[in-house]
């Protein structure tokens, strides 16, 4: 692990009994770019903050690092770009089995248009995986917001709580209020319970019908979330959540909207409650359909013959982000508004920018002695920036 340096007050200690205790952790793995804001601010404000932060060498070190101190009783936050909870989902997986003690928070920081990534997957899906609860926030204020109440749901759940979010999200800047600042629990303790925590098949066995029951609980919860709530009013219904909300509320006029934030489990009762009476609704989600798919069979096992257009009608794109530009998609049956015509592009060409090798990443010097060694050889090397 890479720990920060003079973090005298703020390092893990081991008890005199043997089992360790932790601070308030905030581990993050190193590359990347999505959430890198996240983690230079916390290491920037971590000790007057009260924090334990530390740089870990992997998604899954960070995983780990910030499970061990969920585990202790102790307050936790772990946040990668979406990839990297790739690497992080084998110890993900296990941990919805052996649930957490003090409030645990994984953010996914996902990319649709790859800004700056591989690929563009979509890890909502990880929430159905993993059976773990999810929330998505739309506005910067929002997100402050969220992060509190999903600390308490992760508390009472007693499961890591999935934090996604995009790169619009992410980027944003706006004018947030604050609360009273909360004092966090700084120590833990780790007590042993191995029927819970040690997941061989017999006891994995039993802790698969706990999660399920933790799960029940969930959707139950996210049926009263005020982060689930019904805005305007029309015969056309509109389901969206995250950046697409803002989008939505923008430029779509005259339909009634369920804005969802308490994603997963969704608020079944609540939004088949939304969809009778519609005379259609119109599900607005970046990346995959992942919530259109889970509205249709929503509509089927409440026997609502209402039509649902979005992706899998193809009135709106599966690939890239949205933008207000997205929306012309479903003017045929709502009233988009217009929006301001950019500007016009500059008859300018500018000479092209690859990406490359930052000064300073040790990779560098791997890739020199790499092709130094090859010579004039034919080699193909596999590999990207990352």
């Amino acid at each position: 692990m890479l720990k920060r340096e003079n973090s005298s007050s703020s390092e893990m200690r081991p008890s005199s009994e043997g089992s360790s205790k932790r601070e308030q952790v905030s581990p993050r793995p190193i590359q990347v770019p999505l959430s890198s804001e996240v983690g230079n601010i916390l290491e920037k404000i971590s000790d007057d903050a009260g924090l334990y932060f530390e740089f870990s060498t992997n998604e899954k070190v960070a995983m780990e690092v910030s499970a061990a101190a969920a585990s202790s009783g102790v307050r936790s936050f772990v946040f990668m770009k979406h990839v990297g909870l790739n690497v992080a989902a084998d110890p993900m997986m296990t941990l919805a089995y052996a649930g957490v003690r003090g409030g645990m928070l994984i953010m996914s920081a996902d990319d649709p248009s790859c800004h700056s990534s591989q690929n563009e997957q979509d890890n909502r899906y990880y929430s159905t995986l993993a059976l773990l609860p999810m929330m998505e926030p739309s506005t910067p204020q929002e997100a402050k917001d969220m992060v509190g109440e999903a600390y308490r749901v992760s508390e009472e759940l007693t499961l890591p709580l999935i934090f996604r979010t995009t790169t619009r999200v992410n980027h944003a800047r706006g004018v947030v209020e604050l609360g009273k600042k909360a004092v966090p629990k700084k120590t833990g303790h780790f007590d042993k319970d191995v029927a819970r925590f040690v997941n061989i098949p017999a006891y994995a066995k039993q802790n698969r019908v706990r999660l399920l029951g933790l799960y029940k609980k969930a959707q139950e919860m996210s049926e009263a979330s005020s982060f689930n709530r019904v805005e305007g009013s029309g015969d056309i219904g509109v389901i969206t959540s995250g950046v697409s909300y803002t989008y939505v509320r923008e430029f779509v006029k005259g339909v009634s909207i369920l804005k969802l934030g308490f994603t997963n489990p969704l608020p079944e009762k609540k939004i088949a409650e939304f969809i009778k009476g519609k005379k259609a609704i119109i599900v607005v989600e970046e990346l995959e359909p992942f919530r259109e798919d889970q509205i249709l069979r929503i509509c089927a096992q409440n026997s609502l013959n209402i039509p649902v257009y979005g992706k899998r009608s193809g009135h709106l794109p599966r690939e890239w982000e949205f933008s207000p530009d997205t929306l012309k998609g479903i003017k045929e049956f709502v009233d988009v508004q217009e929006f301001s015509k950019p500007m016009d592009k500059v008859d300018v060409v500018l000479p092209n920018r690859p990406p490359t090798l930052c000064a300073g990443c040790p990779h560098r010097g791997m890739f020199a002695a790499a092709k130094k060694a090859a010579g004039t050889s034919d080699v193909i090397y596999c590999s990207d920036i990352g």
